[in-house]
């Protein structure tokens, strides 16, 4: 329990603050990270063209809106880029213990990346809720992100080109990561679907790619949920105690900022290197 000078309007200030400070910080770590984990340098690039195009929402917000789901790190402030970072981690673990060469990798890697862009997104708006239709509309996400096109990085011009089949692999794992689940929400889909895509055409066609995972399709599901348990408190390369060992008489914001700041002052290279080995 909180005590009173813990007010809820306090609590949104120091929210409301970590976001403005930390924003920059973890879009730099994440665009680190990914020029790190996809070894096929076109993948590569339309991935961060793509996040380029991203709400905020998807850094700073949390997962679990009713608080029931995932971990506590997960669902405080920018727990949903933490739950992402476990997703990436563990479809790299995967990719490597089943021997997938760069171009799967990347691919899945890139569809891990992208498996929640639209998670709260509501047309324009991110919401505090969930939108269930979110494996739809981040598959529609990712067709709009152009086959090819330029990235600048350091004043550097970087030119990227990928095919169409490419495209449409990273957009299928977005569309059928809820993997079984997705049975459970298509009524929520019915309304998305005429605005989607040529290739999806009813519910039906959506619950078929489910029940018939690619090998990376299947990486990905199980990636997101290994990192949506609710006892899985982890975040690969980060020792545990600093996801259980902080001051009890602090709320949860505090102790998660806490946790944020830590995982930022990790050098890139190194976290990845260590959810990859």
């Amino acid at each position: 329990m909180l005590d009173n000078s813990y007010t809820e309007g306090y609590l949104k200030k120091i929210e409301e603050k970590a976001i403005k400070n930390f924003l920059p910080k973890v879009k730099k770590q994440f665009s680190e990270i990914i020029k790190l984990s996809i070894p096929d340098e076109d993948i590569k690039y339309f991935t961060l063209k793509g996040l380029n195009r991203a709400h905020d929402g998807f850094y700073y917000s949390g997962c679990s809106s009713s608080k029931r789901n995932h971990t506590i790190e997960n669902n405080e402030i920018f727990g949903l880029y933490i739950h992402n970072l476990k997703v990436l981690g563990t479809t790299l673990a995967l990719c490597r213990l089943d021997g997938l060469n760069d171009y799967k990798t990347s691919v899945a890697a890139s569809g891990a990346i992208f498996h929640d862009i639209t998670r709260n997104l509501y047309k324009d708006v991110w919401a505090n809720r969930l939108n269930l239709a979110h494996p739809l509309t981040g598959y529609k996400f990712v067709k709009e992100i152009p086959l090819k096109g330029v990235f600048y990085e350091n004043n550097k011009k970087i030119n990227y080109e990928i095919d169409s089949e490419t495209r449409k692999e990273i957009s299928e794992i977005v569309l059928v990561h809820f993997g079984r689940f997705t049975k459970g929400i298509v009524e929520h889909l019915e309304n998305e679907i005429p605005s989607s895509s040529k290739e999806i055409n009813s519910i039906q066609d959506i619950l078929e790619k489910v029940e018939n995972p690619s090998k990376i399709e299947s990486i990905v599901q199980y990636a997101d949920k290994v990192g949506s348990l609710k006892f899985a408190s982890y975040v690969p390369g980060i020792n545990e105690i600093f996801f259980t060992e902080f001051e009890q008489n602090q709320p949860e914001p505090f102790k998660q900022i806490k946790r944020l700041d830590y995982l930022l002052k990790i050098e890139s290279k190194e976290l990845v290197h260590k959810f990859k080995n």
